[in-house]
Parts: structure tokens; sequence; C-alpha cells
């Protein structure tokens, strides 16, 4: 396989669940799905158009990593006279920034609001299955 150079085997017996967006390059590309069968790994492949309400790491890691770099980012506007961030500087803003918003903590907030880990069917309101207005 081009793209896995070190392919760990994660076939310990117990079954492992990924959990990704739909694209046709994931659930269309049979190297990667017989991979995935050789190590034991169910593919759960989200409908289209759902993964801002299903995709754990959506909901709240990236959510907060947002959040973060946009108030970083004002506070370095602001101390540096609304300079731009060069790209020298790009880590010293960044790795904090993804430290804060890329915790164990955070990941697991994600699978519950999604209702992905522990199973709960409620964690997504109803409206959300509503018809756009639009």
């Amino acid at each position: 396989m081009k793209y896995i150079q070190n392919e760990v085997n994660l076939n310990n017996g117990l079954p492992h669940v990924l959990v990704m967006d739909n694209h046709y390059s994931h659930v269309f590309n049979l190297d990667f799905l017989n991979l995935m069968i050789r190590n034991n790994v169910n593919v759960f492949a989200l409908p289209s158009h759902t993964t801002h309400r299903l995709q754990p790491l959506d909901r709240v890691p990236f959510g907060t990593f947002k959040t973060k770099w946009n108030e970083e980012m004002r506070i370095f506007t602001r101390n540096q006279a609304g300079r731009k961030l060069e790209k020298k500087e790009l880590l010293k803003v960044f790795t904090p920034v993804w430290q804060k918003s890329m915790t164990v903590e955070l990941a697991q907030s994600g699978f519950r609001g999604t209702g992905l880990f522990p199973v709960n069917t409620k964690a997504i309101p109803d409206e959300a299955f509503a018809p756009s207005s639009h």
C-alpha cells in the first residue's frame, strides 16, 4: 500500500471501529477496506451532509480549536499592532492552541455529544432531522 508505510496489526481479537466521513476516496478504496478487514476494523461511514452533527472531532475538539485559534489571533493582532502572523511564528501560536483543544476529555465529549458513545439516540435534536426551510 502506497499510503501506509508501517502497517500496524490491530487484529488482537477485539473488534475496532473507525468513524469517518463518507468521502468516495475512503469508502471506494479497496486497498484501504481490505486493510481494515485484515485488522478487524469495522468502518462506519457517516452519511453525507451529517458530519457537522455526527463527527465527534468536528463537534468538540475542532470547534474548540477554532474558537481558541480566533482568540489567540485577536490577541496576537492586538499585541502586534495589526501585523500579520508570519510563517516562522505559526507554531508559537498554533502549538498551545492545539494542546488546549486536542485533549482526551474533549474527544470523549465529542463522542458523547454526537451520541456515538455511549449510544444516545436523543443526542441530536429532532429538529435537526426536519427538512430544510430554504
